[in-house]
Parts: C-alpha cells; sequence; structure tokens
C-alpha cells in the first residue's frame, strides 16, 4: 500500500505541517502507518512542463517502493 499524494496541499494534509512542495516530495513520509509520496499536481505539471521529469522521478520511486514491499511479501 502507498497514497500518492498529488500536489502540496494534498501533501500538507497528510503531514499535518505548511511545508513547501520542494520539502514534502523526495520522502516517504507516513499518515495513520500508511506509506506516502508527495508529488506535483498535473494541473501544476500542465503550467511548468519542465517539471515533468520530476514528477516522473516520483513516480518511478513509488514504483520502486511498491516493488520492495511486492518481494518482502512474497
Amino acid at each position: 500500500r502507498l497514497i500518492l499524494a498529488l500536489g502540496r496541499f494534498a501533501g500538507q494534509f497528510l503531514f499535518d505541517k505548511p511545508l513547501p512542495l520542494t520539502q514534502l516530495r523526495k520522502n516517504i513520509h507516513h499518515y495513520q502507518n500508511i506509506p506516502f509520496i508527495v508529488s506535483y499536481h498535473p494541473a501544476y505539471l500542465l503550467r511548468n512542463p519542465k517539471d515533468k521529469k520530476k514528477a516522473y522521478e516520483d513516480l518511478v520511486r513509488a514504483k520502486g517502493f511498491l516493488n520492495e514491499n511486492e518481494k518482502r511479501a512474497g
């Protein structure tokens, strides 16, 4: 299980602190013992296509996390 929070507001809600997206990204956090990753909101990416690579890296990180957990559950 993994929550993928899209956007700063979603990340702030789950993390329960008003941190900027740059601090919310790149780490795995937990909400009620469920891990979550924060990435860019799709509407932001439409306005700022230069950040699509970063969003892709977030998705790769999420996939890697899920693959690792699947191996452990085995």
